[in-house]
């Protein structure tokens, strides 16, 4: 099959060109995203339980439903959080679970209790979740002197459904701004006066606002529609409304209330640049490409905004794309250099333009090729598949490299070039499909590794898996052709020649040239040393053993963590007020925190949004400069805010690196606190939070609990409400219409519906005394509530969260220094001073959990690719023993990664750990081109010295070159600003230079005792059989 590729040069080169053009037409349907597409296997069942305290939806929805949930297979976690008048389930399930399936199963068992549910509790709503869908732009619409409620209907109006038109675009919410509601405001001395009660105005106002179809008649041949048209025509209609009284007076609704036409109360406030807006969030479709949709989505923007009024502003106050092109740039940059620094490598080690060539193509056909199985495969241009093409540039020409140093060595023997081509092909073939092999069996464990990490794997493994099958065909077919038709023995040799070209001459001079005098000097400088090996092998031994333990020394400083944070250009601020506390509190708050941050001059931009998840919570997002442009790190900058923020009173402020998503809107650390009582949990979680804060390794903490809210509670007096002729039905909707308003009717206009409020004026609903005074209708007449029952001031019942049917307290906290993974051996040991009853412990979540199961999963992956190495190694050598010699190799290389992770500060993160498993397969390959060599010339009959000498001298420079050429297309990973990246990037530069090391050190000596331990045992077997033969 050789012979046929290197003597048909066409047919070659067009069946590489292939798989290359289809490779390039696959590229066009790939889309670009920040991660792989994940399907999370995670079902929400949300609650709606209006009025119910969060206790009340604790032990009446959420216990009741996650006993019959719990009975369902595969539940992973279940985390339920009880609010007011609302409860919600996460229920989260094993990888492998059809999360379509599981959500209805949920439905099923949910809808059997139904009749047990609360009858005022409403029908909960199961869906399926995913936590990485966030909106991938939020624009601000502003304008100078324009009433917030006309900038509302622009948005709602206007706005929304034109980028609703984007494809892609799955839906638009709107933060800030003033809904317009026609608000009747009633005056409770008005209406005591005229004896007319909250109730009496509601329901004249929605028997008077009527539209009643009345079918139709025929008339000859027509079909004429009837219709009864009472509907308020005007705001004048309805302050004209009658209102007739219980004794028979006319009045009219003006005489008793306020008619505004206004807007709904405000439940949020958006903010852009220390100025009001208007947010509009745009929310991808789960399967959108998110790069196209902001393609689209820019230039329906830049269309609206050409439309607006002078003065009315539509601007991007944050675009997630960004940094996903940044990222994605970022890497393509650096797989450029990577590249580059390949290219130059192989140039400086083969001394030949065209060599270089012949082992670089490889580079370019492989990777190009990948495409045609990255679409069939359904991937994406994501983080993971452009790391796995970065990773991989060394590998993919280290083939090519074997082959074309074989073919220059029998050229040089004295063979014809195509003859040379065949026969050095042949004879290093097995040494190239041994190489390419580990690798095959290395990224395949990774990409099939179980558990939520094996969805990023998958994509990241298979990657590396189709560019290294492309590389060994392209390594098989179009380098020995290329060799065969550019090379002669001139162009194989580093001398120089009175034919070489004055570029030739200086590039000989300036970098081949010395890199050979440097090969030369460190080979003879290795043969001292191989001398020293052998001549106190023991020594040499137990010497090498120290350096393989010295890590153990510094490991512990070595820091870990599940996900490794990167500065993004922005920073997600969130401010969390007392319970209770009212939206203009928490806007004050942020008043203050906008002034701090417009003094950071690296800040761009910063977008508040107030109330979003009630009145006491709020989110900033703010936008840096780029890191190119600032001379300080996001991590500077929060670092500076921190001790601004602590002044503003009450306030309890988050800072996090990012705007959040994923595995980086997670908390660095998590803890729950899991107990029965829950005054109990409470002290404890003080406890471990006062711990916490006193370390000093902690820029924020929060805690789930919330100290209580104070909240009015009406109890009624049955015998006084039996006496009055009043019932609860009466009481508890007038309260609520009284304080919150009841939407009785809607009012249209141009085709919109508004709705018409009913409610006390705002002096009417200040107090206690106000709300004690409401008038209710009783058999004798008009009645204060407060004769029926009893007012109380008491503290509300804070949220509560559950985890796996068990109440917990949850502590959110955000490192400023050291690691997760010794911080929480830091936080354990502390903890050991606190007193835990029965009944009562924490455990770390959250990332903790993520980094646990990654661990796992990584060491079962791990664990797989070294057993199938050995069983592949085993196949090609036809030994038992030696592959654990060349085995041996992997072991060695994690030497060199601990001193680089140690002395560059990197931590061990899910980067990391998945590189460990790759060097599985890049580090047995130094050991199998010198063991595969050394085993030629004990074939021909060499000593195992000598062997492994001549075997050193011929693969010095492969090796070197092979392993140099790793390295450098990883090299630039190490500076990525990404964590992640860099600590995977230090990993394989680590292990690969430890490999080349203990390849020539360690590797000769385990083959030594190997080889003298086998000739050992067969001699004293050939003893045995001689003395059974002659007896």
């Amino acid at each position: 099959m050789i012979e046929t590729f290197v003597k048909r040069p066409a047919m070659t080169i067009v069946f590489i060109l292939v798989f290359v053009v289809l490779g390039l037409f696959s590229y066009r349907n790939l889309i670009i995203e920040a991660t792989p597409r994940i399907d999370y296997p995670i079902v929400s069942i949300s609650m709606p339980y209006p009025g119910a305290t969060p206790i009340e939806v604790e032990t009446q929805l959420l216990k009741k439903i996650e006993d019959v949930v719990a009975e369902i297979s595969d539940i992973k976690k279940i985390n339920g959080n009880a609010y007011e008048s609302f409860g919600l389930l996460m229920v989260e399930f094993d990888i492998s679970a059809d999360v379509n399936t599981k959500a209805i199963e949920i439905k099923d068992k949910v809808e059997a209790i139904l009749n047990d549910l609360p009858s005022n509790a409403e029908r909960p709503i199961i869906s399926k979740f995913d936590p990485l869908v966030t909106p991938i732009f939020y624009l601000s619409l502003s304008a100078e002197g324009k009433d917030p409620r006309e900038l509302y209907q622009l948005a709602d109006l206007n706005i929304k459904p034109k980028l609703s038109t984007v494809p892609g675009v799955a839906s638009v919410d709107i933060s800030g701004g003033l809904e317009r509601q026609i608000n009747i405001l009633l005056n409770r001395n008005l209406m005591q006066k005229y004896f007319i009660t909250l109730k009496d105005i509601s329901s004249a106002i929605s028997k008077r606002n009527l539209n009643v179809p009345g079918g139709s008649i025929t008339q000859g041949q027509s079909e004429v529609t009837v219709r009864f048209q009472g509907e308020f025509q005007s705001i004048k209609d309805i302050r004209e409304m009658p209102i007739v009284t219980k004794e028979g007076i006319r009045v009219k609704l003006s005489d008793v209330a306020e008619v505004k036409d206004g807007a709904e109360d405000i439940d949020t406030l958006a903010r852009w640049n220390k100025k009001n807006s208007v947010t509009l969030a745009l929310n991808k479709l789960s399967d959108g490409d998110a790069i196209t949709i902001a393609k689209n989505s820019r230039k329906k923007i830049a269309e609206i905004a050409s439309s607006l009024d002078e003065g009315v502003k539509l601007e991007v106050s944050y675009d997630s794309t960004v940094r996903i092109v940044k990222d994605t740039n970022g890497t393509l940059k650096n797989i450029a250099i990577g590249i580059g620094l390949t290219v130059i490598i192989l140039f400086v080690f083969l001394g030949n333009f065209r060599v270089t060539f012949i082992a670089s193509v490889v580079i370019p056909t492989s990777i190009i090729s990948s495409f045609l199985l990255v679409d069939f495969a359904g991937f994406s241009i994501n983080m993971m598949t452009l790391l796995a093409v970065g990773t991989a540039l060394g590998t993919l020409i280290a083939n090519a490299i074997v082959i074309i140093e074989a073919v220059v060595s029998k050229i040089e023997s004295g063979l014809e070039v195509q003859e040379a081509a065949i026969v050095g092909t042949k004879e290093v073939a097995l040494a190239v499909l041994a190489s390419a092999g580990t690798n095959l069996v290395v990224f395949t464990p990774i990409a099939f590794m179980g558990g939520m990490i094996g969805q990023f794997m998958n994509q990241f493994g298979l990657t590396v898996v189709f560019a290294t099958i492309f590389s060994v065909i392209g390594s098989f077919t179009l380098t020995p052709m290329l060799c065969a038709v550019m090379l002669d023995k001139q162009m194989a040799s580093h001398e120089d020649s009175k034919d070489d070209g004055p570029l030739r001459k200086l590039l000989l001079f300036l970098f081949v040239h010395p890199v050979d005098k440097i090969l030369k000097f460190l080979l003879n400088e290795y043969n001292k040393v191989f001398k020293v090996l052998f001549r106190w092998p023991k020594s040499s031994l137990l010497t090498i053993v120290f350096i393989i333990i010295s890590p153990v020394f510094f490991m512990k400083y070595i820091g870990g963590e599940f996900f490794s944070a990167s500065d993004e250009d922005v920073i997600r601020i969130t401010v969390e007020m007392p319970q209770g506390s009212a939206l203009d509190e928490t806007q004050n708050a942020v008043l203050k925190i906008e002034n701090y941050i417009d003094e950071i001059p690296e800040v761009l931009s910063f977008l508040s949004i107030v109330g979003e998840d009630g009145y006491e919570n709020a989110s900033l997002i703010v936008n840096l400069k780029p890191l190119e442009q600032r001379t300080r790190s996001d991590l500077d900058i929060i670092n500076i805010l921190i001790p601004q923020f602590a002044k503003i009173p009450d306030a309890s402020i988050t800072l996090a690196r990012g705007a959040g998503g994923g595995a980086s809107g997670q908390a660095d650390i998590t803890i729950d606190v899991r107990g029965i009582e829950y005054e109990k949990m409470v002290k404890i979680s003080k406890d471990m939070e006062k711990i916490m804060k006193e370390s000093g390794y902690f820029r924020s903490i929060t805690s789930s609990h919330k100290e209580p809210k104070d909240e009015i509670v009406f109890y009624p007096n049955d015998l006084l409400m039996q006496q009055y002729g009043v019932t609860n039905s009466d009481v508890g909707p007038l309260i609520r219409t009284a304080v919150t308003g009841d939407d009785v009717a809607v009012f249209r206009e141009l085709g919109e519906e508004y709705d018409i409020n009913v409610t006390m004026a705002e002096e009417f609903k200040r107090n206690i005394d106000d709300i004690s005074i409401l008038y209710v209708s009783s058999k004798g007449g008009l009645l204060p509530i407060d004769r029926v029952g009893e007012l109380k001031v008491q503290k509300a019942l804070p949220p509560l969260k559950r985890r796996d049917k068990k109440r917990i307290i949850q502590l959110s906290a955000y490192i400023s220094k050291s690691s997760a993974n010794q911080i929480q051996s830091f936080l354990a040991e502390k903890f050991q001073g606190i007193n835990f009853e029965a009944g009562y412990d924490y455990a770390f979540t959250g990332r903790a959990e993520n980094m646990a199961e990654t661990g796992q999963e990584i060491m079962t992956a791990f664990l797989m690719a070294v057993i199938l190495t050995y069983m592949l190694l085993v196949s090609i050598l036809n030994s038992f023993i030696h592959p654990f010699t060349i085995v041996s190799a992997v072991f060695t290389s994690f030497i060199g990664v601990f001193y680089i992770l140690f002395f560059m500060e990197f931590t061990i993160n899910i980067g990391s750990m998945m590189a460990f498993v790759m060097l599985v397969g890049l580090a047995v390959n130094n050991a199998i081109l010198l063991l595969d060599q050394t085993m030629v010339h004990r074939e021909s009959g060499e000593s195992i010295i000598d062997a492994l000498w001549k075997a050193s001298q011929e693969r010095f420079r492969p090796i070197a070159m092979t392993s140099l050429a790793v390295i450098a297309g990883t090299l630039p990973q190490i500076f990525d600003a990404n964590g992640v990246k860099a600590a995977m990037g230090a990993v394989v530069v680590g292990g690969m230079i430890a490999s080349m090391f203990f390849t020539f050190i360690l590797i000769p000596l385990i083959y030594w005792y190997l080889e003298r331990m086998i000739n050992f045992v067969g001699n004293r077997k050939s003893k045995r059989d001689a003395v059974v033969s002659i007896s």
